[in-house]
């Protein structure tokens, strides 16, 4: 049973509740922006009784609620991008390529002039990809064959699969 003091400094109410409940029931106040215990009760009791909770509790349910999506949002972006992250490294170079712009002298042989060379293999000779011959001609607003002769003085054949020679041959 509470003693005098203590009933002289509480209300009717928290009288009935042992030290522990009244201090859950006064931190559940504080945290809801409640300031009179009869309206802390009325909640509690709309609440429990009628299954949905006053407005000072449904606010502050639905900005518990709207924080708790926000987060899970926030994972779910993240993994995203870290997915995406992954599936897209393999595909992208480490480094960065500088694309040749003026002639470069590059290594051959007498047998591969005659023979000539595929595109495949002069890109090589230009440490490219034909992906990035393509990219370095687009860039310099040309075909890959112009930039290509640019670049190397190597012409290509005629025909759907042409072998590169160097011109001056």
């Amino acid at each position: 049973m509470p003693t005098k003091e203590w009933l002289e400094q509480h209300t009717k109410i928290q009288a009935y509740l042992d030290a522990d409940l009244s201090a859950k029931l006064t931190a559940w106040m504080k945290e809801k922006n409640i300031s009179q215990l009869s309206q802390a009760v009325v909640a509690i009791l709309e609440h429990y009784l009628n299954d949905r909770p006053p407005k000072e509790i449904s606010s502050q349910v639905l900005f518990d609620e709207l924080e708790a999506v926000k987060k899970e949002v926030a994972l779910i972006k993240a993994s995203l991008i870290e997915a995406g992250s992954k599936s897209l490294a393999p595909k992208m170079t480490s480094e960065i390529v500088i694309f040749p712009t003026e002639r470069m002298e590059i290594q051959y042989t007498e047998k591969e002039a005659q023979d000539g060379l595929t595109k495949s293999e002069l890109c090589d000779r230009l440490n490219l990809t034909i992906y990035q011959a393509d990219k370095a001609a687009k860039e310099q607003g040309m075909n890959v064959n112009d930039y290509l002769f640019k670049v190397t003085g190597w012409k290509p054949s005629d025909g759907k699969r042409p072998k590169y020679y160097p011109a001056d041959k």
